[in-house]
């Protein structure tokens, strides 16, 4: 079921050899930071996020990854539907009480899912969903959503079911779980294209935005050397006259 709903989602979204840039930021909101997932083909996230006088591109606290890529779509559609389950808000939310309502909601997380930021925590989230829960069911704007509340029956019932096993017979446990185990290596060939090509540009992301990272730190130690070089010939010029 999980790895047919991955496909699905993988078939509807992905934009195969769709040039541009693939941009991944942390958005300062009302709840907390968020993290979102996009791709544009425009010169920057700010030009991205203000497009038609849209003021959205004042959430952006820090821009974590852009890059250009001739797959830049596909690579985008990968990453939403392989943490579709991550999701802050569904795939076609537009509640104006969060941000970005009708402006990428749904590429929202509230989890630092490519692992780009540095002062990530998980508290950090936690207290974003949280506050993000507190809205959705009390609701500032009296809107009732009912998508959500049957996504944490769905936790609610996980824990029931967890439960359950501490009290059943262990041997009934093991042969429960190992049917699961069964069913999921019988899906797993299945996924295993999916998966490896997502490990593949998660590695190949991080890559990139460490060496931009270590970039500036590489030019002032160039720099450095090149000052201390000539200050050491200048010496040595004083020194021989």
């Amino acid at each position: 079921m999980g790895s047919r709903r991955v496909h699905n989602s993988l078939s509807r979204i992905r934009q195969d050899g769709k040039a541009g840039n693939l941009y991944y930021v942390r958005i300062r909101s009302a709840y907390g930071p968020l993290y979102k997932i996009g791709f544009t083909a425009m010169a920057s996230v700010n030009e991205r996020m203000s497009y038609g006088g849209n003021q959205d591109y004042r959430l952006i606290d820090e821009v974590l990854l852009f890059r250009q890529m001739s797959d830049a779509g596909g690579a985008e559609g990968d990453l939403h539907a392989h943490f579709s389950d991550r999701s802050a808000f569904g795939r076609f939310s537009r509640n104006a009480d969060f941000p970005l309502a009708g402006n990428g909601q749904s590429e929202l997380y509230f989890r630092d899912v490519l692992g780009l930021d540095d002062n990530y925590s998980w508290r950090q989230a936690f207290k974003t969903w949280l506050r993000v829960q507190k809205v959705t069911f009390l609701g500032r704007a009296g809107e009732f959503h009912w998508a959500l509340v049957y996504g944490r029956a769905l936790c609610v019932l996980a824990l029931a079911i967890a439960l359950l096993t501490v009290l059943l017979p262990v041997k009934l446990v093991i042969t429960a779980f190992e049917w699961y185990e069964r069913k999921r290596l019988g899906k797993k060939a299945e996924l295993s294209e999916h998966d490896h090509r997502i490990d593949r540009l998660l590695e190949d992301l991080q890559r990139f935005v460490s060496a931009e990272k270590a970039e500036p730190a590489l030019r002032r130690s160039e720099e450095m050397l090149a000052l201390r070089a000539k200050y050491m010939s200048r010496d040595a010029g004083k020194n021989g006259g």
